[in-house]
């Protein structure tokens, strides 16, 4: 074929025929797709995602389409370029012994994408649902776990008396003798550390010398 550069996109190595041809109808990509397809060297054009002209060492057109899609595990190693309006007009009117037809290409696709989606999308859903149901019985098996240490510590914080109404439960002679404690505590502390001038003298009221 005769056809215009086009600005450089990309180029992919590796990948199926059935999902370079995917993504680029479902991308509505415009432009050309040239190098190795399967067995087959050759270039496709495309026009807002379908090909509208296809050429190979050994067939053109329909026939060339018939064989891509026949061979949908074949690997691809092409070069991908972009057209505008004005070149794809330009490869249309040169190369018009090449073309494919709308209907053509879309009644070649149809089969060729509903062959592609069962065979991608089968085992992602197949995935999605064990991982569904795994996480539901896991659910259930934890919810006895979660839920009884909660109701446990609940009660417990409710039948524990606060701070505030054990202080107020004490009597005077319950008071009297904590304070007592703590004065004699912080007596002997100063005594330790050689600080007991600091305490005061309760007969004179004063410090002890």
């Amino acid at each position: 074929m005769q056809l215009p550069r086009g600005r450089f996109e990309r180029f992919v190595r590796g990948a199926t025929i059935r999902s370079s041809l995917t993504e680029l109808v479902e991308k509505k990509f415009t432009g050309c797709c040239s190098g190795i397809l399967g067995d087959n060297e050759g270039e496709l054009i495309f026009e807002k995602g379908e090909i509208i002209l296809a050429e190979s060492l050994k067939s053109t057109g329909s026939d060339f389409l018939s064989e891509l899609f026949s061979n949908q595990e074949g690997s691809v190693t092409v070069e991908l370029s972009q057209y505008n309006d004005s070149q794809i007009k330009l490869a249309k009117e040169f190369n018009s012994k090449f073309s494919i037809k709308s209907e053509d290409f879309k009644s070649a696709y149809l089969p060729f994408c509903q062959d592609s989606h069962t065979k991608t999308e089968t085992p992602v859903k197949t995935k999605k649902a064990e991982a569904k149901t795994g996480s539901a019985s896991e659910g259930l098996k934890k919810e006895p776990s979660i839920s009884a240490p909660a109701d446990t510590d609940q009660k417990s914080d409710e039948d524990e008396p606060s701070d505030e109404e054990m202080i107020l439960s004490l009597n005077e002679a319950e008071i009297e003798s904590i304070t007592k404690d703590f004065r004699t505590g912080a007596v002997d502390l100063l005594k330790r550390i050689h600080l007991d001038h600091l305490i005061k003298n309760e007969k004179t009221g004063g410090k002890k010398e």
